[in-house]
């Protein structure tokens, strides 16, 4: 058996896709589409796991999805110690490639707790961390920009957010589409989960353990117009062929070939 854990031995690129209806989806509470949904090495990624973790986005931000089930007890927590609470940790780096072993002033860090806010503490809440022993912390995030909904639910919660560009420092689909990402769900029955790394690791404060996010423009996996639907359909024959020869009826005059070193 194995000392080290499988997912520190590799730092995965994980495909984002686009969905069109994000927005729509996250504010009547639906899920995403079965393909957003994460499956990373690391036992959030195993069968069976109470945690399930979609991404998603367009041109309007990016969208965050976690539902956590099989509690026993209600979630509990308190804003004013947002890691100790029953939730969610996102860490998001809108420069991935730039990820070095120190937080820079692209680096943030939010917690999605199902509860904690308000007089009470009862109340959904979305807020923002510090990353430990950064080389320059991030601007404050402008939280009442972000889209926040949080359910509760029999047996557990269900937590959802979108971030729109511009509310995060360097956070521009134009200019950059990989960016970096960890995602922890602490748990006061089941100790934490995380979807990188290891708990073990320096993940809270170290971005070179984090995985990338990769957006890409396709639908997800088994919707309309994705990579594996245009796959499965049939492949038409093309327009000039010749319905009795099965050639094409023309040819197009071939360009003299060019080579190496030659110009025009």
């Amino acid at each position: 058996m194995s000392l080290i854990a499988g997912a520190l031995l590799l730092q995965t690129k994980v495909p984002c896709w686009r969905v069109s209806d994000m927005g729509q989806r996250l504010k009547k509470g639906t899920p995403l589409p079965d393909g957003c949904t994460l499956r990373p090495f690391t036992a959030m990624g195993n069968p069976g796991c109470p945690v399930t973790v979609q991404t998603g986005w367009n041109d309007s931000g990016l969208a965050i999805l976690v539902e956590v089930t099989n509690k026993s007890k209600p979630p509990e927590g308190d804003a004013t110690r947002p890691h100790l609470a029953d939730g969610v940790s996102l860490w998001l780096n809108t420069r991935g490639s730039l990820s070095g072993k120190r937080a820079n002033g692209y680096c943030h860090l939010l917690h999605l707790l199902p509860v904690g806010g308000g007089d009470d503490k009862t109340e959904p809440v979305i807020c923002q961390g510090k990353i430990p022993r950064a080389l320059e912390e991030a601007p404050a995030i402008p939280l009442s920009k972000i889209f926040f909904r949080s359910r509760l639910q029999h047996g557990g919660y269900t937590v959802a957010a979108l971030i729109p560009q511009g509310a995060l420092h360097g956070f521009d689909f134009d200019e950059n589409r990989t960016l970096s990402f960890a995602i922890k769900v602490q748990d006061a029955e089941r100790g934490a989960l995380i979807s990188c790394a290891d708990l073990d690791v320096n993940h809270d404060e170290d971005p070179s353990w984090w995985d990338w996010l990769q957006l890409r423009d396709e639908p997800p996996p088994g919707e309309p117009g994705s990579i594996n639907d245009l796959a499965s359909k049939p492949k038409q024959a093309p327009s000039n062929l010749d319905p009795f020869k099965d050639e094409p009826v023309a040819k197009q005059p071939r360009r003299g070939r060019r080579k190496a070193g030659e110009n025009g």
